[in-house]
C-alpha cells in the first residue's frame, strides 16, 4: 500500500473513536463464528479507517473494533465483497531486528494454525496507541529485548496481508540494538514464538526457499527489510494501493 522509511515525526495518526459497525449480514455471519469458536477474550483493537501521503508525512487515521469482529470479518470473502471500508481491518505491527553482531530477528511460529512458519516480530495495535511504542511493546514481548535497549527504529511501509481468512493492514519496522543475538537468545522469551537470529545470507535463503512456511505479512515485511539491512537502499516514499484499491 505504501513504501517509504518514515521515523516517529513522519508519522501524523488520528484516533477517531469511531466504532466498527458490520453491515447487517455480516454481523450476522460474524455472531454465528464467534458462537462457533467459543471464544472468551475480546479486546479492544484499533483499525485502520484511512491512510495516505501528505507533504512526505504516512497520514493515518484510526477506529476501533473488537476481537469478536476481527476474526468474524477478515475472510478474503469479505474483504471481496464488502470491501476495505466494509471489514475490520485490524492494524498490526510487524518488526525485524539488526543486533550488534549483524544477525537479524525474526520470529518463528511455535503455538497455533501456522507452527513451523516464519514470521515478522508481530502483534495488533491498541486503541490509542503509539505505533512505535505499539512496535517496541511487542519486541520486548516476543524478544526479551527492553523497549530501552532499541534505536534507530524507523516504519519501512504499510502493506496489506490477504489469507483466505485473513486479511488485514501490517505496518512494518525495522530497529537496531547494541545487544548481540547471543545476548538476546538468553533471554526468556514470548512461548508462542521462537526468536530466529539469522545472518545477512541466511536471512535472503529463508525468504528465497519455497518450501519453508512464512506467514504472508512476515515476508511481505522482511522484503521490504532486506532492501534496507542487506542492501543498504532506501525507498522513495510511495503511495502505491489506494483503499479502494485493495
Amino acid at each position: 500500500m505504501v513504501v517509504g522509511e518514515f521515523g516517529p515525526k513522519d508519522l501524523v495518526v488520528e484516533y477517531t473513536g469511531r466504532k466498527f459497525e458490520p453491515a447487517a449480514d455480516l454481523a450476522e455471519q460474524i455472531e454465528k463464528k464467534w458462537a462457533k469458536l467459543g471464544w472468551k477474550r475480546n479486546d479492544n483493537l484499533a483499525r485502520l479507517e484511512t491512510y495516505g501521503l501528505e507533504e512526505g508525512k504516512l497520514v493515518l487515521t484510526l477506529g476501533e473494533t473488537d476481537g469478536k469482529r476481527y476474526v468474524g470479518a477478515r475472510d478474503f470473502e469479505y474483504l471481496r465483497k464488502y470491501g476495505f471500508d466494509g471489514i475490520a481491518n485490524v492494524l498490526a505491527v510487524s518488526s525485524v531486528v539488526q543486533t550488534a553482531d549483524g544477525k537479524i530477528l525474526v520470529a518463528k511460529r511455535q503455538k497455533g494454525d501456522a507452527v513451523g512458519a516464519i514470521d515478522g516480530i508481530a502483534g495488533n495495535v491498541s486503541p490509542g496507541e503509539d505505533l512505535f511504542a505499539a512496535a517496541m511493546r511487542e519486541v520486548e514481548e516476543e524478544t526479551g529485548i527492553d523497549v530501552n535497549e532499541l534505536k534507530d527504529g524507523r516504519v519501512i511501509g504499510l502493506v496489506y496481508e490477504y489469507g483466505k481468512d485473513l486479511c488485514h493492514p501490517v505496518m512494518g519496522f525495522v530497529f537496531k540494538t547494541d545487544l548481540t543475538a547471543e545476548q538476546v537468545m538468553s533471554r526468556k522469551t514470548d512461548e508462542e514464538i521462537k526468536v530466529v537470529a539469522l545472518d545477512k545470507d541466511e536471512f535472503v535463503s529463508v525468504l528465497l526457499d519455497e518450501k519453508q512456511p512464512m506467514e504472508p505479512d512476515g515476508r511481505l515485511v522482511m522484503q521490504l527489510a532486506r532492501r534496507i539491512l542487506i542492501r543498504g537502499m532506501t525507498y522513495e516514499k510511495q503511495l502505491l494501493l489506494k483503499p479502494d484499491q485493495i
